[in-house]
């Protein structure tokens, strides 16, 4: 005989008809009488309504019904994703059944506590802005891909829709979403307390989430000034553009005109992530905050939820939002996320042979990005890069412009840098001075070469001649890294990046009352993770060197110290101007970066008080022990 039970289902809602086995029914108290013969559905309709009534006036005074299942093996509510998708869950730990068999996360929250909202009237009903949500329509889950739907919030809510409008909006209530593309605040709190570099290796390793990117939007709080969506969109390309050439400049701000920034609005992911980016250069560039005002960290990290980190196919989309997420890192100082990010992107260069296939446009351009950001990260950290050597390549540069007023001979000069890159990695890690001579008179060309395209060809581009103090930077520095294997140690070249960093860094500050209403869009090297490690690499390869000198007890100890303390009081001046640079404060690298920054400009000036009195019989303990403390202070750039 079967038997069914009333069981509470912890969101306000009571279960029933349920069949129970023999050993259930010996030991519930609350079985009751068999279930009925089937009937009508007009009797049906009649006995549910009659049923729910006597419920719900009895809710209020009845006491919850024990639960059935053991509450050290089963939950009293669904879980997460299951009460998402409204499915039937066994509420069993670890995982439900439905999460078991998916392979996906199953989480618990308890619903008992949980008061229902009352109705909101219509045209009250709000996203928060930085949200990410999904957005399908019935005709994208028959082609598997729609346009990008550039529509405000405020239109969604407005009460007179057209019917067509209405007919699609209540097909996608009934269409399955796939579990990536939820925006659960409940998932996200989950791996809130994770670090979002131990979220991207483990996604890496879990079966492929599929997803189309293209139905992923974020909602955008509106932005009152109307230029500043333009201002940040060109900041991105002036600094990143040619360096990572792999979004269509002309495309994308044809894109940015269509969508209205004066209301909240909700963009696609590589808008909001580009802008976020340009917003940072920006904020760093005229010292104003514009970024905590518009964008939200919490809500550019969720993006890595909806991505497929196993690669279990290729998604442009999907390598386009990895690369703006790598850049994203540099910008907010988080080195050790680029890292694991440019190593999934070798990754999947590798296993979908991209090397190959270098007559694609699109996938060339984002072979040749990624190649940029691993031999410049790879520099910094000093660890062999983890790109296909350049013999396994069948094009060893690109050929066609992207769109019609790119520079390629810029985007060259670049891929050509980076070669340079590798092959200084391949020298310190492997403790050989042999090619030097070739790679210094390599680095001599390319500088030359690249001064003379900027001067001459785009002089009527005046951003562009910003690129020049760039260049000589980057010069500079790859010779203090080569330097460290050279058998003669110098600090002209630590000196001179020191000085063109310094005045790079003038030029590009605004602080005026009218940095606003101006593009400013000159390089902002101070908002780059790449020129912080940079900097702080070179203040460890200078007291490498001192510490150098003063062992092998040579006859000049005395002017090295002299020449290193002239290096050190720039280092200290350029420490202390950025020191007053508070705008992107907000910003968790940034916290780091000023803590650290304080704690070396305290070192250092003790260092600079004893340098000044040194004397090269009795000092050198002392200096020594001083120089240990300077490097432990300044550490690894990564």
């Amino acid at each position: 005989m079967d038997f069914c039970y009333n069981k509470s289902m912890g969101n306000g809602a009571v279960a029933s008809k349920f069949k129970l086995t023999n050993m259930v029914q010996l030991n519930q108290s609350n079985v009751r009488t068999p279930i009925a013969p089937k009937r009508s559905l007009e009797e049906a309709e009649s006995s549910t309504i009659s049923q729910s009534t006597n419920e719900s006036s009895t809710k209020d005074t009845e006491s919850p019904l024990k639960s059935m299942e053991n509450p050290l093996t089963h939950h009293p509510s669904n879980c997460n994703r299951c009460y998402r998708l409204k499915k039937k869950c066994s509420r069993t730990f670890p995982k439900c059944s439905h999460c078991e068999r998916t392979g996906s996360e199953c989480e618990y929250v308890d619903r008992t506590k949980k008061r229902k909202k009352p109705a909101e009237k219509s045209g009250q009903v709000s996203k928060s802005d930085g949200q990410l949500i999904h957005i399908a329509s019935a005709e994208s889950t028959q082609a598997g891909v729609v346009a990008h739907k550039l529509i405000s919030v405020s239109s969604l809510l407005v009460p007179d829709q057209s019917d067509d409008q209405v007919k699609n909006r209540e097909k996608s209530k009934h269409r399955k979403i796939a579990t990536a593309a939820l925006a659960s605040s409940a998932r996200r709190a989950q791996d809130k307390e994770k670090q979002h570099e131990e979220k991207i290796n483990y996604k890496s390793t879990q079966q492929p989430t599929l997803s189309n990117i293209q139905e992923e939007f974020i909602t955008m709080k509106e932005i009152k000034e109307e230029n500043l969506p333009l201002i940040f969109a060109l900041n991105y390309f002036n600094n990143f553009g040619h360096k990572y050439p792999f979004i269509n400049k002309y495309l994308f701000l044809e894109k940015l005109k269509k969508i209205d920034f004066a209301k909240d609005s909700i963009v696609n992911l590589d808008v909001y992530l580009l802008l976020s980016i340009g917003c940072i250069l920006h904020d760093a560039k005229t010292q104003s905050s514009h970024y905590s005002e518009y964008f939200k960290t919490k809500s550019i990290y969720s993006i890595i939820d909806v991505l497929d980190l196993s690669f279990a196919s290729y998604n442009e989309e999907s390598m386009h939002l990895l690369l703006l997420l790598s850049i994203y890192g540099l910008t907010t100082l988080n080195n050790e996320m680029v890292w694991n990010l440019v190593g999934l992107l070798n990754r999947a260069i590798l296993k979908f042979d991209l090397f190959k296939k270098l007559d694609n446009v699109s996938i060339e351009r984002v072979f040749w990005t990624v190649h940029n950001l691993d031999k410049e990260i790879s520099l910094v950290a000093i660890k062999p890069s983890q790109f296909p050597k350049y013999t396994y390549l069948s094009k060893q540069d690109i050929d066609n412009t992207f769109y019609e007023e790119e520079n390629l001979s810029l985007v060259k000069h670049y891929i050509a840098l980076g070669k340079i890159q590798d092959s200084i990695v391949d020298a310190v890690l492997s403790h050989s001075n042999e090619n030097l001579r070739q790679i210094s008179r390599d680095l001599g060309s390319w500088v030359s070469s690249f001064t003379k395209d900027i001067s001459l060809k785009y002089v009527s581009q005046p951003n562009l001649q910003e690129l020049i103090p760039w260049a000589n930077i980057q010069s500079y520095f790859l010779q203090t890294v080569m330097d460290q294997v050279s058998t003669t140690k110098s600090f002209q070249f630590p000196s001179n990046f020191i000085f063109h960093s310094f005045t790079s860094l003038i030029s590009a500050s605004d602080k005026s009352m009218t940095a606003n209403n101006k593009h400013n869009t000159k390089l902002a090297i101070v908002s780059s993770g790449i020129w912080y490690a940079q900097l702080f690499d070179v203040l460890n390869y200078s007291t490498d060197s001192l510490v150098h000198f003063l062992k092998s007890d040579r006859a000049d100890a005395g002017s090295r110290v002299k020449e290193f303390n002239e290096f050190l009081q720039q280092d200290l001046n350029l420490l202390k101007y950025i020191r007053g640079f508070r705008s992107l404060l907000h910003l968790e690298g940034y916290q780091k970066l000023s803590t650290k920054i304080n704690e070396t400009i305290e070192v250092l000036e003790q260092l600079s008080i004893v340098l000044l009195g040194f004397e090269e019989d009795g000092d050198n303990p002392k200096v020594l022990s001083i120089l240990q403390e300077v490097k432990q202070k300044v550490g690894h750039s990564l």
